[in-house]
């Protein structure tokens, strides 16, 4: 019985250190793409139901403080996030193209065209 149990230990073992981690492929990133656009994010002609008042412009910036800022930084560049750059799949820039085209009004400098809202500058 304790061999069984050797043999198993050993090829788990063996299974384990031959895993390795490597960044997703072009494949996994425009599947990850058209997942996020279609299925899960969603909403990329939503208007923001709620106008641009210094309040909502306060709440919108504690909300980012509790729930983005650990991965996204201060300033939605990953500044000052030790393990961003080493997180699999990369945490995104929040002022990338890519996830600025989201919202088809606005551009990565947060200027947006009449009737869409971009997110504030923080």
């Amino acid at each position: 019985m304790t061999r069984h149990l050797k043999l198993a230990s050993l090829g788990l073992a063996l299974s384990l250190t031959s895993c390795k981690v490597s960044p997703p492929s072009k494949f996994e990133r425009v599947v990850a793409k058209q997942v996020k656009q279609r299925i899960t994010v969603r909403g990329k002609g939503d208007v923001n139901p709620l106008p641009a008042t210094p309040e909502n412009i306060q709440a919108g910036r504690q909300v980012f403080a509790h729930y983005c800022l650990v991965c996204h930084g201060l300033d939605g560049q990953n500044t000052g996030v030790p393990f961003a750059e080493r997180m699999s799949p990369p945490v995104p820039l929040l002022t990338s193209p890519e996830v600025q085209s989201y919202n088809p009004g606005c551009s990565p400098d947060s200027r947006c065209s009449p009737g869409s809202e971009a997110p504030p500058k923080i």
